[in-house]
């Protein structure tokens, strides 16, 4: 790497304020290394690598990496004594993915969820076979570690996919690229003789998925509907909850006795509860209805419902804009995306007014979770976080079994991306054209939100696309409808 460029990548690096950094940790001695500051919380030695301030817009968890997950078969970890030769490597590979990073560049927060499997599942091989260095491995040793990956089988699983491959060595084509960087790297391309990690991928597996093809299972309109009706009648969970919360702060226990005999216990029962701890409960059932509603009338992903922040200037934006001659109340739910970015980028999605109804209903409903915090939805147990995307998964599970949701006489597998599947295809069949759901889908290429459409409109356009100039074909796209969230009739149609 030429001076100018390392010299930039330091002087841009938030670790760069005030603590000496090297671009490169070649040759440098193991004291050194060790007062290197990689944060405002960690050292170079640091158990836990915790970035958390340096990305305030990020949760903690995702940006902070954890020597220890990467465990061994003898059941040690990294951060064990006796793996010390191990962990000298790694976080040398750790240090130059931080400062020297390569020409992809991927985020830190991409690097600390990928951190536990190509490159630990190599440290394990390594240690089974007694290598002790990255360069101690040869091309015949890489090539029978990539058989070992290949042929190893997943628990309920027929077959290994080409995407299950991909996954066993995410992170594993950084190492090989940081290697003329590093001290102790490899001096072989794992992926050599394919070329690339997809392609081993692609050879190797049992079974190929294509690229286009459904990750999200579809939505019956039927489930959809009686989810969404299902939804918009818990929404009113979030007054009893408000009015419950009320009470209590007004309550005063009375007791009799030394054995404290309460003598007004508090009336759980008004409020369709047995005792407190159904609290947890409700407001699960809450969480779950409001993100229902909104995810379905707006389209957003999990990550970007589950980020709006509470107060409703901070949350909600209504506009009126003259459209055709006419003028019309636009409304807007306001949050942030990572999708593509390092950083949190905020957004407006447009809607329609229910969802207000929605984000209200989680104001008052889920104030006493929140405490202090400032996301609308919550995590139980952290205060300040935001609601984990596993708490989701469970909670869609109970919602469907409470309201017995059925498909086919089967429970329906809730998902959180199935909403934003169900609404493209709502929009698509309003007349929303392709750019306008673009932009509310937040995709960066319109190729990927013509999967997300109804198929059979853009067989037409394509097929009439080669039967007029380009200058009318774009003209179609942009003229068609672009009010959002229109789809909610639709959804309800069959209930009434």
């Amino acid at each position: 790497m030429n001076k100018a460029l390392a010299s930039t990548i330091i002087e841009s690096s938030s670790l760069s304020q005030g603590h000496p950094i090297h671009a490169s940790l070649k040759g440098i001695p193991d004291e050194v290394r060790a007062g290197i500051k990689i944060s405002a919380e960690s050292t170079y030695i640091s158990d836990a690598w915790d970035l958390s301030q340096e990305h305030p817009n990020l949760h903690p968890a995702n940006v902070t990496l954890h020597l220890s997950r990467i465990y061994f078969n003898d059941g040690t970890t990294l951060t064990s004594q006796c793996k010390a030769h191990y962990r000298r490597s790694v976080l040398e590979y750790l240090y130059s993915m931080l400062i020297n990073p390569p020409s992809s560049r991927p985020k830190w927060s991409t690097v600390c969820s990928t951190y536990h499997k190509g490159v630990a599942r190599l440290l394990r091989y390594m240690d089974d076979h007694a290598f002790r260095q990255f360069s101690d491995l040869g091309a015949t040793d890489l090539e029978q570690f990539l058989e070992l990956l290949a042929s190893e089988s997943v628990k309920g699983q027929a077959a290994i996919t080409d995407r299950a491959l991909r996954a066993r060595v995410s992170g594993l084509s950084w190492l090989f690229e940081q290697s003329s960087k590093l001290e102790d790297g490899l001096h072989h391309n794992p992926f050599g003789h394919y070329g690339s990690a997809g392609r081993w991928a692609n050879a190797c597996c049992q079974k190929l998925i294509p690229r286009g093809s459904q990750r999200t299972i579809e939505m019956p309109d039927e489930v959809a509907s009686a989810v969404f009706t299902c939804a918009l009648a818990d929404l009113s969970i979030g007054d009893t909850l408000h009015r419950l919360n009320e009470e209590r702060q007004r309550y005063v226990p009375r007791y009799y006795g030394a054995n404290k005999i309460l003598l007004n216990p508090f009336p759980w029962h008004e409020y369709g509860m047995g005792s407190g701890t159904e609290i947890v409960r409700w407001e699960a059932r809450l969480a779950t209805a409001c993100y229902i509603v909104i995810a379905m009338l707006t389209g957003m992903r999990w990550h970007e419902v589950v980020s709006i922040r509470t107060g409703a200037s901070k949350n909600w934006q209504e506009e009126e804009i003259v459209n055709e001659g006419v003028q019309k109340k636009f409304y807007f739910v306001i949050s942030s995306t990572n999708k593509l970015q390092a950083e949190p980028v905020r957004y407006m999605w447009q809607t329609l007014p229910l969802v207000k109804s929605a984000l209200d209903a989680a104001e008052i409903g889920l104030a006493r979770r929140r405490r202090s915090g400032t996301f609308l939805f919550p995590a139980y147990a952290a205060v300040g976080s935001r609601t984990s995307d596993s708490t989701s998964a469970a909670s869609f599970k109970r919602f469907v079994s409470v309201h017995d949701i059925k498909y086919k006489d089967k429970l329906w597998n809730l998902a959180s991306h199935q909403f934003r599947k169900k609404f493209s295809r709502i929009m698509t069949r309003q007349g929303l054209g392709i750019k306008a759901l673009q932009d509310q889908l937040k995709h960066f290429n319109v190729e990927m939100t013509r999967a997300y459409s109804d198929i059979n409109l853009y067989v037409e356009l394509q097929r009439e696309k080669f039967d007029m100039s380009k200058e009318h074909y774009d003209e179609i796209m942009r003229g068609q409808k672009r009010y959002i969230g229109g789809g909610a009739k639709e959804i309800l149609k069959k209930t009434s």
